[in-house]
């Protein structure tokens, strides 16, 4: 078992409680694991493909969602699994830690070291995003939980700027409503599998594999991480104070039959737009859009 820790995960969280943290480890697995912390973006990426490469059959991700995010991409290389039979580990320390909602996992330390060591490693889906950078060129990374297009890419760059002094959901959903005050609807054209692309004015698209994101909002409560496919919603041109009025409706996932959002399931999506709009990822700002969303079903075992 190898570690990929972030230690500024949580508002420095791991830092400050990594020697509990490795002694609850070494209580469990004795002296049979290593770890290494992150230094700077896309390290734990680094990090985990090397772990891969060096035979490790189990690569934990110890931190929030970006750094479970940056060791999934660590787990593929040149398109392809690096050890299909390895097996991706969390230890949900940051200040959102959404995909462990999604899993189940538990939060105590104790509880989460022992479905390391005895949960089962079952396959899970994967999604790919395949985006423009700023400079013009196109990227390709995998996601686990949730995607975004529009909005909550605006979010994503506050909260993220944010020492977020008052904890994970309290600041993302502040950030979410100072967002809503300046944020206009961006015409967007849409594609959904081969049907005929429609030309949308959008608040927000969501392309969701995992049900939870921003510290526990409940963005896509029918989602399955293991069906195959991506949930998305569209969410049309709510005004600021309608959609102030529906953010409750929204964190707790009830807002799927509001008259300006639909509701769909799909294993791929593409989307283009004249206008700068922002592509997020699994609690990151990754680029622009034009992008195309896949879903790739069983792609990695998790142990929960």
């Amino acid at each position: 078992m190898f570690l990929v820790v972030n230690p500024r995960s949580g508002r420095r969280f791991v830092q400050k409680n990594w020697a509990k943290i490795e002694n609850e480890l070494k209580k469990a697995l004795g002296s049979s694991f290593e770890y290494e912390f992150t230094e700077r973006t896309n390290h734990a990426t680094e990090i985990a493909r090397r772990a891969l490469h060096e035979g490790f059959d189990t690569v934990v991700a110890v931190g929030g969602d970006g750094t479970i995010n940056e060791t999934v991409n660590g787990f593929f290389e040149a398109g392809k699994p690096v050890n299909p039979d390895a097996a991706l580990g969390v230890l949900a320390a940051g200040t959102g830690s959404d995909l462990a909602r999604t899993l189940s996992l538990p939060e105590d330390l104790e509880s989460a070291v022992q479905n390391l060591i005895g949960g089962e490693a079952r396959a899970i889906d994967v999604g790919t995003v395949e985006y423009a950078t700023t400079e013009g060129a196109m990227l390709k990374r995998y996601f686990i939980n949730i995607a975004n297009i529009g909005l909550v890419g605006d979010v994503m760059k506050r909260v993220n700027r944010s020492s977020k002094p008052f904890g994970g959901n309290l600041t993302y959903q502040w950030s979410t409503i100072v967002s809503l005050a300046t944020h206009k609807s961006r015409r967007v054209s849409v594609q959904i599998e081969d049907r005929t692309p429609a030309e949308l004015s959008l608040l927000n698209f969501i392309v969701a594999n995992g049900a939870f994101f921003g510290s526990g909002m409940k963005c896509a409560p029918n989602a399955r991480i293991d069906d195959g496919l991506f949930e998305t919603i569209q969410i049309g041109d709510l005004g600021f104070f309608q959609a102030l009025t529906n953010l409750r409706k929204f964190t707790k996932g009830e807002y799927l039959t509001h008259p300006k959002v639909v509701y769909g399931r799909a294993q791929s999506v593409s989307a283009t737009s004249d206008e700068e709009v922002p592509v997020e990822m699994d609690g990151e700002v990754v680029g622009l859009l034009p992008a195309a969303f896949r879903i790739i079903p069983g792609a990695i075992k998790v142990r929960a």
